[in-house]
């Protein structure tokens, strides 16, 4: 028996140009807040581009994470890493992982920019469908991610990777299979593509074969398994939200034994269960003005006997803006 440790963190919308805001998100923003009266620069071309992140709050769970880095074994980042598949937000969002870090301040480079890098911790990720947009209109598809990530994803759209924790100490193994459900296409998309394509979703049969193939080696290994996709298999409130063939990952799981599945996508903090499967949803990092749902960073603590996982803790830290910091939410 051994326990793991790691931070959860998803949908940072790091971009280029911190502090857009779409102008869906502009409405949900109004909606929410009676009487709210905008942010600088709405009114121009950057008001149909997708929002990107806080700077501010980039600068923060920075700190966070390096100040929250003891025992951790792995950072995980389930996805839409940056604003859009574009170079300058997927290279800007590169930067926030492997900027060179000032010795004086470990969470920033030596010109200020915020940095995980001085933390030094493992990180596993994969693409959301921001990751693969392949411009400001959310063209899907985009292959851009896996050459400015290929480090960290080399297995193209619709693939799988791994992540395999051991202490050296024990003979307990913790295997983090994430898979990629983005969009290869807007025909893959439910309802009128112009609108759907921004945010669905497709768990296709490819993909879903190889989690499956993945997942019984490792548990025939003795290996225990989470599986990490950036889209919850569950039926959203929004359908523009929505993992096409959801159910099918649920089914999947259950028949190789999963009982957590980690993600993102939603924006909201919370865990939710289908069929007895556990969708553990991180809520946004950075996006900017997420004030309805809030910005957190995640830490998770799990216990594994061969093949069974057990969450043993998880804590949840929610940015609060008048004290400008991530505190722990009761």
């Amino acid at each position: 028996m051994d326990t793991f440790k790691f931070i959860h963190i998803s949908d940072l919308h790091i971009g280029s140009d911190p502090g857009r805001l779409h102008v869906w998100d502009y409405l949900r923003v109004v909606a929410h807040e009676k009487g709210y009266k905008g942010v600088p620069g709405l009114v121009s071309d950057s008001f149909y581009k997708p929002t990107s992140h806080d700077d501010d709050i980039a600068h923060k769970l920075a700190r966070f994470i390096f100040e929250n880095q003891e025992d951790v074994d792995l950072l995980l980042v389930s996805g839409d890493i940056a604003r859009t598949g574009v170079p300058a937000d997927l290279s800007a969002a590169l930067a926030y992982f492997e900027g060179k870090h000032s010795h004086q301040v470990p969470f920033q480079t030596g010109e200020r920019m915020p940095t995980l890098a001085g933390a030094g911790l493992s990180l596993f990720l994969l693409p959301g469908n921001h990751d693969r947009y392949a411009n400001d209109l959310g063209v899907p598809a985009g292959n851009h991610f896996d050459a400015i990530f290929g480090r960290y994803w080399d297995t193209g759209i619709r693939g799988t990777k791994t992540a395999l924790l051991r202490h050296s100490d024990a003979d307990d193994h913790l295997a983090f299979i994430a898979a990629d459900f983005s969009l290869r296409s807007e025909s893959e998309c439910i309802g009128v593509p112009w609108f759907s394509r921004w945010g669905q979703g497709m768990a296709g049969e490819d993909t879903l074969e190889e989690l499956v193939e993945k997942t019984k080696d490792h548990h025939e290994k003795g290996h225990g398994v989470v599986w990490v996709c950036h889209f919850p298999p569950t039926e959203p409130a929004e359908f523009t939200l929505r993992l096409n063939r959801w159910s099918s990952v649920i089914s999947a799981a259950k028949e190789c034994g999963v009982e957590h599945i980690f993600s993102g996508h939603l924006h909201r903090c919370g865990t939710f269960e289908e069929s007895g499967i556990k969708i553990i949803c991180a809520g946004s990092g950075t996006a900017f003005l997420e004030r309805a749902h809030g910005n957190w960073v995640h830490t998770i603590t799990v216990e594994v006997e061969k093949t069974n996982v057990r969450i043993l803790n998880k804590s949840d830290f929610r940015w609060n803006s008048s004290r400008k910091a991530f505190e722990a939410s009761v």
